[in-house]
């Protein structure tokens, strides 16, 4: 019986991806979906329930397209800030040279902290092999936060374009990368930060869009995304006042005391 059950896990592992007309919005776990069309169509990877990273790849004309991703769901002791990433975002052109219009998105669902009021925040960093291994006329990298409100919200791939979505959304917006063909790195041009009010349970979602991407032939390229959602910290003054709330406290119980004290006296 054993064997059997083990023979059934294997298969359930090996089917992990399945190609849609856009990406799932219903609850689920970690999950990539790679579109080389413009996201007219998806092919999807589901991470296992307990997982907190996942691997998808994908070929076309040529370049394969890997993506690692990962989630810190749910947070551990010491962490403050729900995450998610798009990490070793590759491309590894290995015929000629080749334009692809492509679309990465990764989400997970079920964040429980923080909570109240937070931050939103985007980084992207990235390498080519060669200042003319690749070009990028236009691209943009998105995260998103679907917050729970009203009986909604916490839906996958939640607040993303042509994604069904309930709740709430807080957004950076579409920022735009900044490709040097000098130096062969990609960025943001700093880091890309937006207010939020965080209602739980809530899920994370970001997306790399790079409709103009040119690969020159045997050249590569690698991406990392990263979407965090932090707590804002509480202002110095309250923070002292909370800190003396003990003491005032202690305070009236000598003052009661000493009154009694006084009074079994006379």
């Amino acid at each position: 019986m054993m064997r059997v059950k083990k023979w059934w896990l294997t298969l359930a592992l090996i089917v992990g991806a399945v190609t849609f007309g856009t990406p799932p919005s219903a609850q689920a776990a970690l999950t990539i979906a790679i579109s080389t069309n413009g996201g007219g169509t998806f092919t999807t990877f589901t991470a296992a329930e307990a997982d907190t990273v996942l691997a998808g790849s994908v070929t076309s004309g040529g370049v394969s397209i890997g993506v690692l991703a990962s989630t810190n769901q749910p947070l551990i002791a010491g962490e403050d800030c729900a995450e998610i990433s798009q990490v070793q975002l590759s491309f590894n052109n290995k015929g000629a040279a080749t334009a692809i219009p492509l679309v990465v998105r990764v989400s997970d669902v079920g964040f429980a902290l923080p909570a109240g009021p937070t931050t939103l925040s985007s980084s992207v960093s990235g390498t080519t092999t060669a200042s003319t291994g690749a070009t990028l006329a236009t691209g943009t990298f998105l995260s998103v936060a679907n917050f729970s409100t009203g009986g909604g919200g916490n839906i996958l791939f939640g607040g993303l374009p042509l994604v069904a979505t309930t709740g709430t959304v807080a957004t950076t917006g579409p920022q735009a990368l900044v490709f040097s063909t000098a130096t062969g790195t990609v960025s943001l041009g700093g880091d890309v930060n937006a207010p939020a009010s965080s209602t739980t349970p809530f899920s994370l979602s970001s997306e790399f869009r790079l409709l103009n991407l040119s690969l020159a032939a045997k050249s590569s390229l690698n991406l990392t995304g990263i979407t965090q959602l932090c707590p804002v910290p509480a202002p110095p003054t309250v923070v002292l006042a909370l800190g003396c709330v003990p003491v005032l406290g202690l305070g009236k119980w000598v003052r009661r005391r000493r009154k009694l004290v006084e009074s079994c006296s006379t």
